[in-house]
């Protein structure tokens, strides 16, 4: 009796080991996230240090890190109003790190309802959790780098488009023609317009890339918008 406990016992420590295993060669190679994201308290996600919000809305939101492009192709930091009636909604900037040299930047898209009771602009379980969906940007390939959409299904982020873009400072990263997702994001950005003032009106939104540095491949995510503000066009990046 004792032995067969005792193989019982072994048996049950290898299933254990085996699945923990698994767990880290299916998200530790970027090849295997073809089907969903890793959930948030997988020791990939780097929430401390490298996950920090943004509001995206009109007056800028004090905090709220975003670029005004002026002459020269200079930029000039922006700030305004911390109300959040003036938010369109939330980005959360976070990385997978798959070793020292390997990471993957992901944003996240929540409704800007998720920021009422955020403090800060540290990350937030309740905004990760309310996010519709999710960008993710692989470490690039050359002159490419591989973008894959995950649409949130009763909080488990699969999979629904994946497609390549040229790794140049600014690039638009969701192509109309050829992305399907292109569409989705539209709606939600139209979704997201809760502002009072019918003077102000969001045009157009791209997602962008933006290079920090080409030789040693850093790079983020941002999302451009184009405002119009009574005759007023405004042009704010939010990375």
């Amino acid at each position: 009796m004792k032995r067969l406990l005792f193989i019982v016992v072994i048996i049950a420590i290898c299933v254990s080991i085996n699945a923990n295993v698994l767990a880290k060669v299916k998200f530790g190679n970027w090849d295997r996230w073809d089907e969903e994201l890793p959930s948030w308290n997988n020791e990939g996600w780097d929430l401390e240090e490298h996950c920090r919000l943004t509001f995206v809305g009109f007056p800028f939101i004090r905090r709220t890190l975003i670029w005004l492009p002026v002459e020269e192709g200079k930029v000039r930091a922006v700030s305004g109003t911390e109300s959040i009636d003036n938010t369109f909604f939330l980005l959360t900037h976070l990385s997978f790190i798959k070793d020292k040299k390997s990471q993957a930047s992901i944003i996240l898209f929540s409704p800007a309802t998720a920021g009422k009771n955020v403090e800060g602009v540290k990350c937030n379980n309740s905004v990760l959790n309310s996010a519709k969906f999710a960008i993710v940007a692989f470490p690039p390939d050359k002159k490419e780098i591989v973008l894959r959409v995950y649409e949130n299904e009763n909080g488990l982020f699969r999979l629904l488009e994946e497609w390549g873009v040229a790794f140049q400072n600014e690039t638009i990263i969701i192509p109309e023609k050829t992305v399907k997702f292109s569409q989705k994001y539209e709606e939600f950005v139209s979704q997201s317009q809760q502002l009072n003032n019918q003077n102000i009106i969001v045009s157009s939104s791209s997602i962008i890339l933006i290079v920090r540095d080409n030789k040693k491949k850093e790079f983020n995510l941002g999302v451009s918008l184009e405002i119009l503000d009574g005759k007023k066009i405004i042009t704010p990046i939010f990375y």
